[in-house]
């Protein structure tokens, strides 16, 4: 066979088992696959093959259009695999528009599921969101997609439309809209809170870096115990009075937890994500034994990370054998994430930070103290309701960024604020927390931030530095120091902070 001959074999393949992949239905509960074409349910490979073949040859042409060359194919991918910003570089922090307030809205989700040609998928989810004017980051994968999209209300709405279509919605009740809520996630904003529209391929679409660690419809599942807000509330609140059998996880990146966290959670002072799995392994014996109760913001990151710790919990050996407590580890995520419980929060009528009010009414004490962080220009979205700051403000005029309810402190003046600003020192790109008070009068640095000639850095050794010069900085050589030291629970008053 001529090697022009074989590569047109690989294309008519790969267009063919790409609109049966395209036909697929969710499993049923006995496991079973079937694929649903032309009104018709096929129940097996070779049913749906022959319908393929004989009623659709015009369809199978055009996907063969679509791989017609590897050249062709090979540019597709490097379109969707390039870098979207400079190496050394970040996003935009901030942003302004004149959008009208309402009228745009932001949608996070995620679906681990096989996807057998992440590029083709990549393309097809690429000019959807260009035509309907969308920006935001999607990252497609073999194991399912992850993106952060934001528009017009109605064109956010069209793109939910194609992607329940597409199957890459929720697994049941796809049209109901207390159902496709929960699962996409909307909040306010507009698309300017992105620069652009980036789709990317990648090996994972929350990359933890464990390879064989499989999430998605086509392995066998990790299991993952999932709970509801409700539920996931009530237990949090039992872990306050039970610091022996229960512990809260924040799967999150440090500088995440640090403006926003459930009361009484271990933060684990982590500057990736991928940087978790060993943060596990040497803490694991800590949790062995409890309730491990995990969050964050939307869940993605819950799904792996819960996986993997109850296989760290499985693999390792624990310190004493003899006791049946040791092995009995239950570990359970928040589904949906912070984004859901503040959803539910907001379910309530009226909402309270008040103890004794939550013990005498159905209404729920909020929990979590703090914004929660979100990937793009907001920064941060702020609860339903929230705390007022342990701290009063040292400036005499507010500074932009002053938020009352805010449990993180200006680094410059120490007001309350949960806005950060990028370390000025180019190529640090280290977030500092900041107000948004005067640099130009401020002339002394702390632990955490260093103020000289008017410009923010995170520490005196950026300040200090030359421009892109390599190497560790003095906060983030701290920041690793913590992340290697085990875990200490404090024991005393009801949720007690976490110290290390």
């Amino acid at each position: 066979m001529s090697k022009s001959k074989g590569k047109e074999r690989i294309v008519q393949r790969r267009a063919f088992l790409a609109f049966l992949y395209s036909k697929r239905q969710e499993k049923a509960q006995d496991g079973g696959q079937k694929w649903c074409c032309c009104d018709v349910t096929f129940d097996t490979m070779q049913d749906i093959a022959r319908h393929a073949t004989s009623a659709h040859s015009e369809d199978l042409k055009k996907l063969e259009a679509t791989f017609a060359t590897d050249d062709k194919v090979k540019t597709q991918a490097a379109t969707f695999s390039h870098r979207r910003v400079e190496k050394g570089s970040s996003d935009p922090i901030s942003f302004s528009c004149e959008c009208e307030p309402g009228a745009s809205r932001v949608i996070l989700f995620y679906k681990y599921t096989a996807v057998m040609d992440p590029t083709l998928l990549a393309q097809t989810v690429h000019e959807q969101c260009t035509h309907w004017d969308l920006y935001g980051k999607v990252r497609i994968a073999n194991e399912g997609i992850n993106a952060t999209v934001a528009g017009a209300a109605v064109n956010i709405e069209q793109l939910i439309d194609f992607l329940t279509i597409k199957r890459l919605g929720p697994a049941e009740n796809g049209s109901d809209p207390a159902v496709r809520k929960a699962f996409f996630k909307p909040s306010m904003g507009c698309k300017h809170v992105f620069p652009n529209l980036s789709v990317k391929v990648v090996d994972e679409i929350c990359p933890l870096g464990v390879k064989d660690l499989r999430i998605h419809d086509t392995s066998p599942k990790e299991t993952i115990s999932k709970l509801a807000p409700s539920d996931f509330h009530r237990l949090v609140r039992q872990a306050a009075e039970n610091k022996e059998d229960y512990m809260i996880l924040d799967a999150r990146n440090y500088y995440e937890s640090s403006i926003g966290h459930f009361q009484g959670a271990v933060l684990p002072p982590i500057r990736k994500f991928g940087a978790l799995p060993e943060w596990i392994d040497r803490n694991c014996n800590t949790m062995r034994g409890k309730t491990v109760l995990m969050y964050c913001t939307g869940g993605i990151r819950c799904e792996k990370a819960s996986a993997y710790l109850e296989r760290s919990l499985s693999s390792s050996t624990p310190p004493d054998p003899q006791k049946t407590n040791d092995l009995a580890t239950h570990v359970v995520m928040l589904e949906g994430g912070i984004h859901n419980y503040f959803e539910w929060l907001q379910s309530f009528p009226s909402t309270t930070h008040d103890r004794k009010e939550d013990e005498a009414s159905d209404k729920p004490t909020s929990l979590f103290a703090g914004a929660n962080y979100v990937f793009d220009a907001r920064q941060s979205v702020d609860p339903p309701i929230s705390y007022p700051s342990q701290k009063n403000t040292k400036t005499e005029v507010q500074a932009p960024h002053v938020n009352p309810s805010a449990i993180a402190h200006c680094r410059v003046c120490d007001a309350p604020t949960s806005h950060y600003e990028k370390c000025a020192q180019p190529g640090c790109c280290l977030l500092v927390l900041w107000c948004g008070c005067s640099l130009t009068a401020a002339k002394h640095g702390t632990s955490q931030s260093y103020v000289k000639d008017g410009r923010l850095y995170c520490c005196q050794t950026c300040a200090k530095r030359q421009d892109h010069v390599s190497g560790l900085c003095a906060c983030e050589a701290q920041r690793r120091a913590k992340e290697l030291k085990p875990i200490y629970i404090l024991t005393g008053p009801p949720m007690p902070p976490i110290v290390y």
